[in-house]
């Protein structure tokens, strides 16, 4: 498989390291550099690594000039942009998609494995077959996503990817504040950041729980949120929170309800989340001539 990726920045340098490494055919482009002036050499897959409001209008340009081999199927990176933003370029190659990896891109120094990452696939079925091939080079896991909210599953990965660094933030000038050396907290909580995930992979997510809120240990809590009393915005984010471990932990421990409902007392009851049934944005690839 001869792949193109264009774009060089975070994400595109990453993948182009990985399919190397994974002894595939790469040839790494910077947007930078424009479209050659003859066009795209061959290739069988041609990745877009842009940003996202770059994808549609470089989509169009594509097709305007018929830069790309027609053999080709183009899949492009972003997580919460629709596959119909390559639509101008269907009729001009073999299959248009979509292949985002759940994975965080924080900087070149220091790339994520795609190994046993997810790779959300979308897009027609000749996208989605390029797709698992690229699963399979870069030894991550595809699943179709063709029936997936794009907006609600990026919005689930912002969630935790952003999140979590913005969790860190906080604990960090916590940490800071109750006296903690300079220099010690970035890496302490790096390494506790690990050890929760290395939980949630091991034993799932209710099970990687742990803390006073799952021993139902109200004292303890009752002194966190008063270590939090001069920080309103972060003893919010640690109510909003401490709630949702409460649901967890009634999941395997139903034996324990007393002693959450002094928690949930604590804590303050939280509204009520409106049930909200997730409806497909993404309606099934139409099928054309070259698929």
């Amino acid at each position: 498989m001869n792949i193109l990726v264009v774009g060089a920045g975070r994400a595109g340098s990453a993948l182009s390291k990985a399919l190397r490494e994974a002894g595939a055919s790469v040839r790494l482009r910077p947007l930078r550099r424009g479209i050659p002036k003859r066009g795209y050499p061959p290739a069988d897959l041609v990745v877009l690594a842009l940003r996202d409001r770059a994808i549609a209008p470089f989509a169009k340009e594509l097709a305007q000039r018929g830069a790309l081999p027609p053999g080709a199927v183009v899949l492009h990176l972003a997580g919460g942009v629709h596959v119909d933003a390559l639509s101008p370029l269907r009729g001009h190659v073999a299959g248009i998609g979509a292949a985002h990896p759940l994975l965080s891109f924080a900087s070149p120094k220091c790339a994520p494995s795609f190994r046993g990452a997810l790779l959300s696939l979308r897009g027609d079925a000749r996208a989605l077959r390029a797709g698992r091939r690229l699963a399979r080079l870069l030894g991550a896991r595809a699943v179709d996503g063709n029936q997936v909210d794009a907006s609600a599953y990026h919005a689930a990965a912002a969630l935790l990817a952003n999140g979590a660094v913005a969790l860190a933030d906080g604990a960090d000038h916590v940490f800071r504040q109750a006296g903690m050396p300079p220099g010690v907290s970035a890496a302490g909580l790096a390494v506790l950041l690990r050890s929760v995930a290395q939980n949630i992979e091991i034993v799932g997510i209710s099970a990687a729980l742990s803390g006073p809120v799952l021993r139902g240990d109200s004292g303890t809590v009752r002194a966190h949120l008063a270590a939090l009393a001069e920080e309103p915005e972060l003893l919010d984010i640690y109510r909003l929170l401490a709630r949702r471990q409460l649901e967890i932990a009634a999941r395997g421990s139903p034996r324990s309800a007393p002693a959450r409902a002094e928690l949930a007392a604590l804590l303050g009851t939280s509204k009520k989340r409106p049930e909200r049934k997730i409806a497909p944005t993404l309606k099934r690839p139409r099928r054309h001539k070259n698929s």
